[in-house]
C-alpha cells in the first residue's frame, strides 16, 4: 500500500469530517473521493455531494492548518534529524511518534 501524501491526507481527513458530522453511521469508509463512499445498506437521507462540495474548501483548510500547528516545522525536523545523526539519539522520531500518538486517525 502507497504512503498518502500530506495533501492526500488532508482531502481524506477532510471528507471523512464531513461524513462524521453529516452522515454519522451511514458510511463505512472512503479513499478521499465521494464517489468512493461505501454507504452502509440502510442509509437513506445521505448528505448529497453538493453539500460536501460546499464545505470542502474550508473542511481542507481545516485540516491543512491542524496539520501544520501539530506537527514541528520542516526546519525544526531537518535539524532534529541532523542532531539525530550526530548523538546517536531518537529525538525527531519521538517527537513524530508522540504528534501521531496525541493526535490519532478518526
Amino acid at each position: 500500500m502507497a504512503k498518502m501524501t500530506i495533501e492526500e491526507m488532508i482531502v481524506n481527513d477532510a471528507l471523512s469530517k464531513f461524513l462524521d458530522v453529516n452522515a454519522d453511521n451511514k458510511w463505512q469508509r472512503h479513499f478521499g473521493t465521494w464517489d468512493s463512499i461505501e454507504w452502509n445498506e440502510d442509509a437513506t437521507d445521505k448528505p448529497s455531494e453538493s453539500d460536501y462540495l460546499a464545505q470542502k474548501e474550508t473542511l481542507e483548510q481545516n485540516q491543512r492548518a491542524k496539520i501544520t500547528r501539530v506537527y514541528p516545522s520542516i526546519q525544526e525536523q531537518l535539524d532534529m534529524q541532523y542532531w539525530d545523526n550526530v548523538n546517536n539519539t531518537t529525538t525527531w522520531a519521538d517527537a513524530i511518534a508522540k504528534v501521531k500518538s496525541d493526535n490519532p486517525k478518526s
